[in-house]
């Protein structure tokens, strides 16, 4: 079993743990699938932070985007 820090050196805190959980029911190509999918749909946390304080701003709504 690979080790979520060298498959995944991005993601921190509660959502490590959450990943490693599900990562321990799946094989070499559904975690490899499972990392290649999750690394493109997953959102930078900072991207998330400036477009919620845009929406307080007057842009509402902004961060569904």
């Amino acid at each position: 079993m690979a080790n979520i820090l060298e498959l995944m050196p991005e993601i921190m805190g509660e959502e490590q743990m959450y990943i490693s959980s599900l990562f321990k029911s799946m094989d070499a190509n559904k975690l490899c699938s499972f990392t290649n999918v999750y690394r493109t749909r997953r959102r930078d946390p900072q991207t998330i932070l400036l477009v919620t304080l845009a929406g307080f701003v007057g842009i509402a709504g902004i961060q569904d985007f």
